[in-house]
């Protein structure tokens, strides 16, 4: 996750840059906040790993009743290109809805 950080925060500057580099030409360029991206990022970790540990008690919770579980995460992307996706929610976009993660908790002999 704190590569995620380091690579957010330095694409920010980036955009940054460029964009104000732009206003020197352009004054209608509008700015750009530095956080927005590690702010989304962190939403989205907390609330997967939120989800998670839900499931994952509930596994732990039928596993001492004996029944087998295992707990999936599938990640996926609207758009065929997973990589935009992210290149555009560490540019600062809100592009979230298009990431989305679906968890599964299977149950064995049920």
């Amino acid at each position: 996750m704190s590569d995620l950080i380091v690579l957010a925060s330095r694409l920010s500057l980036l955009q940054i840059h460029r964009r104000r580099k732009a206003r020197l030409v352009d004054r209608a360029v509008p700015g750009v906040s530095l956080l927005q991206p590690i702010v989304q990022l962190l939403q989205y970790q907390t609330t997967c790993e939120t989800v998670r540990s839900v499931l994952e008690t509930f596994s732990q919770t039928l596993s001492q009743a004996g029944i087998s579980t295992r707990v999936e995460a599938l990640h996926s992307v609207s758009n065929t290109d997973g990589l935009l996706a992210i290149d555009r929610l560490l540019a600062g976009e809100d592009c979230l809805r298009e990431i989305s993660v679906i968890y599964k908790l299977e149950v064995a002999d049920w």
